[in-house]
């Protein structure tokens, strides 16, 4: 999984999160979510998920049956059964987010000594390719 899915995720739930504080049916928290989210696959996924719910299926078990890790279906059954679904979502936010900035702070720690030999090389390049014809031009005056 990659940390742009994990954004996704975070702003998926955070979407929801303040729909579900409403008191909204589940099905109109969803209409409201496909409106604000931007993302048109997940757009078509929350529709999916609408779609499946009018059919007759809990939360948890239409977002357990889509392209959300299963942990977020085991998260909402949770809020399903305590009836605090809208903590979940706040929950699951949070998570989310600082799971993705773990995860872009591992990657940037990864390539920061790549970055610095880069840098180190093209100083390296710049001396040669200036200093060291200059320095030489200079011997053979003196």
């Amino acid at each position: 999984m990659y940390p742009y899915n994990n954004y996704l995720y975070f702003y998926t739930n955070l979407y929801f999160s303040p729909i579900f504080i409403c008191k909204y049916s589940i099905e109109e928290s969803l209409n409201y979510g496909e409106k604000v989210l931007t993302n048109s696959f997940l757009i078509v996924e929350v529709k999916k998920i609408r779609e499946k719910i009018i059919n007759g299926q809990n939360l948890s078990t239409a977002f357990d049956n889509s392209i959300f890790p299963s942990k977020l279906g085991s998260f909402i059954k949770v809020g399903e059964k305590t009836g605090d679904i809208n903590r979940i979502f706040s929950s699951l936010s949070d998570y989310y987010l600082k799971e993705s900035d773990n995860r872009i702070d591992r990657f940037m720690a990864m390539i920061e000594p790549g970055f610095t030999l880069i840098m180190g090389a093209a100083l390296f390049s710049l001396i040669l390719l200036f200093v060291f014809p200059l320095l030489t031009s200079m011997g053979a005056i003196g």
